[in-house]
């Protein structure tokens, strides 16, 4: 899959040219490290920068998500289609969110 997107600028009205910049921009989240392998090393090799989208997950990282809401997603709410919403990746990543939640307190704790 293809996640690069380029900026591009040319001159301006000055005739001063400026760079183009080169961007990864693929979904990454915690729970969907897909782009770990080869992308992220990728990107730093050539020094392309990395903006991530959908780093919650589309939600399911936000601590609200439970597995009851999952199950009451209406029929047509796309989520009901990410792998990440559906057994067995749904337990594990509902693990994933306790284990982050115990982490956050021990930080808010130890400030």
């Amino acid at each position: 899959m293809d996640w690069g997107v380029q900026f591009q600028r040319g001159t301006d009205e000055t005739g001063a040219s400026h760079r183009s910049h080169h961007v990864a921009a693929p979904p990454y989240a915690v729970v969907r490290g897909e782009i770990e392998d080869e992308i992220l090393p990728s990107c730093l090799s050539q020094n392309i920068g990395v903006i991530v989208y959908s780093a919650m997950y589309a939600g399911l990282l936000t601590g609200a998500m439970t597995r009851e809401r999952v199950a009451n997603f209406l029929p047509e709410d796309w989520r009901r289609n990410l792998p990440g919403f559906n057994e067995p990746a749904l337990s594990h990543n509902l693990r994933v969110v306790e284990h982050l939640r115990e982490i956050a307190t021990r930080v808010v704790r130890a400030r």
